[in-house]
């Protein structure tokens, strides 16, 4: 079996892996929503669960803020 690791490294190297790597990424709100519906908050949980093979280095992101009328904004506009 292959682990997710060796298949992301194998697609960069331009090897074939038993199948394409998954990625998955939402925002903050996305994520609440997906963790109250699952009933648990563990990220790595969720992730392996879904069998998704890439992780992603956590940055500090500038916080969202309020537009008005229950818009926010956030780093991508």
């Amino acid at each position: 079996m292959v682990s997710p690791r060796e298949r992301v490294l194998m697609s960069l190297a331009h090897e074939e892996p038993d199948r394409t790597p998954c990625d998955f990424w939402a925002e903050p709100p996305t994520m609440r929503r997906l963790f109250a519906h699952l009933g648990h908050s563990d990220e790595e949980r969720l992730l392996r669960n879904l069998g998704v093979d890439v992780r992603h280095v956590s940055a500090t992101m500038p916080p969202e803020r309020e537009i008005g009328g229950g818009i926010r904004q956030n780093m991508w506009g």
